[in-house]
């Protein structure tokens, strides 16, 4: 027993010490070359985490950014909310939908007279949204809030702080996903070389430890949330004299949505008819692209989306 302890003592601490080496020459060559970039995300106290500042994807920490916090005279601001949807999930910043949409109205105006914000995120939900429209859009004087959700709050993401990015920690961590965050965030070997190959046991472990009939829970109280908090976002808009427009956004059936205790699908169908009773019932400004795909296209999934919801540079 002893022999095979000190085994497996030398052993660690032969692996540790090479692991350590080149720790240090990863190091080395990241701090001497330009190419080095920071995190994509950092952690935020209001809003659990954001883009990081000092990435050159996310400057000021929004995709596309840093925005003036200045409006011109005579130019209209919007204020895009929501999450990788509207963040640009698989795409460049200029790519994105909000910047897309910034360079359309200008070239039919002919004048720079419209300014776009996209103050969207990956992971972002209704409760994030508020927190924003509290706290950071009215520093940017918006005259148009874009509302873009719907996707998120339901599962992992059924709350604030039940899903952040992989390298951002939370109370709830077990402690290896706290060792994980920690290896992340300290060893560039580590999130660069190994966690691709650990990043299912660990997700593994975290499901088991969570447990996915609590998920579901969630998943269903929120929902109804969400419906709420849609009405938040419509009051404190007014409140702050800045008009909402919502997305009515496109949607495919299919059997991926029919996850493990829960229907997906019919959540996903009954935001939709809610957002669509906004318009009808309430006065509100209501974008509907539930039918643009499927009259351009007849498999628009397919020519349009890199996934079911995350549009292409196409789409």
């Amino acid at each position: 027993m002893k022999t095979a302890f000190y085994l497996a003592v030398i052993n660690l601490f032969l692996f540790a010490t090479v692991f350590a080496i080149l720790e240090g020459v990863v190091r080395y060559r990241k701090f001497h070359s330009l190419k080095y970039t920071a995190p994509i995300f950092v952690y935020d106290p209001v809003l659990n985490y954001r883009y990081n500042p000092e990435n050159p994807n996310s400057l000021g920490g929004f995709i596309g950014g840093p925005y003036p916090k200045n409006k011109s005279e005579g130019v209209t601001r919007i204020f895009c909310l929501g999450g990788s949807t509207s963040a640009g999930y698989g795409l460049s910043a200029k790519k994105s939908w909000p910047s897309l949409l910034q360079m359309e109205l200008n070239d039919r105006l002919g004048v720079e007279q419209v300014d776009i914000v996209n103050g969207a995120a990956s992971g972002y939900g209704t409760r994030h949204l508020l927190q924003i429209i509290r706290t950071i859009a009215p520093d940017y004087s918006p005259d148009y809030f874009i509302v873009y959700t719907g996707w998120n709050d339901v599962r992992d993401m059924s709350d604030p702080s039940s899903w952040v990015p992989a390298n951002i920690k939370t109370p709830r961590d077990g402690w290896i996903t706290r060792w994980d965050k920690w290896m992340q965030n300290n060893c560039y070997l580590y999130l660069s070389v190994l966690r691709w190959r650990v990043e299912g046991l660990i997700q593994t472990w975290e499901n088991r430890r969570v447990g996915e009939k609590y998920k579901a829970m969630q998943a269903q109280k929120v929902d109804s949330l969400w419906r709420e908090d849609i009405l938040r976002i419509i009051a404190l808009s007014d409140s702050l004299s800045i008009t909402p427009i919502f997305v009515q956004y496109p949607y495919f059936e299919n059997d991926q949505w029919l996850a493990k205790g829960m229907d997906y699908a019919n959540i996903q169908r009954g935001r939709l008819r809610f957002l669509g009773e906004l318009r009808t019932e309430k006065n509100q400004r209501v974008i509907d692209m539930t039918g643009v795909f499927k009259k351009a296209h007849q498999f628009p999934e397919q020519e349009y989306f890199l996934d079911l919801m995350h549009m292409s540079a196409l789409g």
